[in-house]
């Protein structure tokens, strides 16, 4: 699996589609585009699970869980 940062992205599709209209191109990467690039990225890891209409972190996710834990001890300080 291959992760980009948005900046990346927003460069290959750019390389994709080479010349775009700012218009169409808004259209075409949206943020409804970039959540569901997201919620599948997060799926295949295995770190979230989904049902119909919910969405809940995966109990297996132990990174997720560390990550959690790191974050509420910095916003402690």
């Amino acid at each position: 699996m291959i992760m980009t940062s948005p900046r990346t992205k927003i460069l290959l599709y750019l390389h994709k589609y080479k010349k775009i209209k700012l218009s169409k191109f808004k259209k075409i990467y949206n943020n409804k585009k970039i959540l569901e690039i997201r919620i599948k990225r997060l799926k295949s890891s295995n770190q979230i699970k989904t049902n119909k209409n919910t969405v809940e972190i995966s109990e297996n996710s132990f990174l997720l869980k560390i990550v959690i834990f790191i974050f509420n001890i910095v916003k402690k300080f």
